[in-house]
């Protein structure tokens, strides 16, 4: 077989852990057509998103999100935690697809992109494989991309549609976990007795924004504190098993079919 770019001759070399036809002229690999790509977004208690600098001949000195190709015998979230450790160093939990896109910008172009929220459960950030730099950045001050559907999904981070209560839940418990609140030694028990507590100061504390005024004076800290509210019930809900949609729409139930405001006898 031949190298589509110089018509070398392909040799067997080792790259990303397995043998490939590779030319030794200009580097091409020839890959068994992958049935997907994947990309990990990871963001850190701040809200940055982790992203690698690109060091192949591919797009080289552009960002993207850490990605790659799956094998053809590959589990799609098991591959996409080995391309995460090898472009940064982390090891990661997989989590939830955010977006699915077609992704023929890339070379070689393979129709299908799959997004996946990701988790850091271990390791030291540090560059490797495709990438000669990992760096977490701030939403709004994005570096140049590499690709257009990193930049549509991280822009879809940035201004996002309301997110759903599983979304929020994993989000939430995410957080938790990254401050070793659940862990057994926590001096933060994650008690339903102390989530109740918290949920009843935290909603206590709305107030405060409305004593001996009518109109809300600071909407940063009213936004904050509504928040807080909306945090420890979520959480809440989950230790405690209660679906909180179902729970909503039961309670929705009940009140219609009960008769409000009857004219006093």
């Amino acid at each position: 077989m031949y190298c589509l770019h110089c018509r070398q001759r392909l040799e067997l070399r080792l790259r990303g852990g397995r043998e490939r036809l590779t030319c030794p002229e200009c580097g091409w690999v020839h890959f068994t057509s992958a049935p997907a790509g994947v990309a990990a977004v990871i963001q850190n208690d701040f809200g940055e998103v982790l992203l690698v600098r690109r060091a192949g001949s591919f797009r080289a000195g552009l960002w993207c999100l850490p990605c790659g190709y799956l094998e053809h015998d590959e589990e799609m979230r098991q591959g996409l935690a080995r391309e995460v450790l090898e472009e940064t160093g982390l090891q990661a939990e997989i989590g939830e697809v955010i977006a699915v896109h077609s992704n023929l910008d890339r070379e070689p172009p393979y129709p299908l992109g799959v997004w996946l929220r990701a988790t850091v459960s271990g390791g030291n950030l540090q560059a490797g494989g495709d990438a000669d730099l990992a760096q977490f950045f701030a939403l709004d001050q994005l570096p140049p991309l590499a690709f257009n559907h990193d930049a549509l999904v991280l822009a879809q981070l940035q201004h996002p549609a309301d997110a759903s209560v599983a979304t929020l839940t994993q989000e939430m418990h995410s957080f938790v976990r990254s401050k070793g609140w659940y862990e057994a030694n926590s001096k933060r028990p994650q008690t339903p007795r102390n989530l109740a507590i918290s949920l009843t100061l935290e909603a206590a504390e709305v107030l405060e924004h409305l004593q001996w005024r009518e109109e809300i004076v600071d909407q940063t800290e009213w936004q904050g504190e509504l928040a807080d509210v909306l945090l420890y019930l979520v959480q809440l809900a989950d230790t405690t098993n209660v679906n909180l949609v179902e729970a909503v729409r039961a309670k929705l139930r009940k009140n219609a079919s009960r008769v409000w405001d009857q004219p006093s006898q």
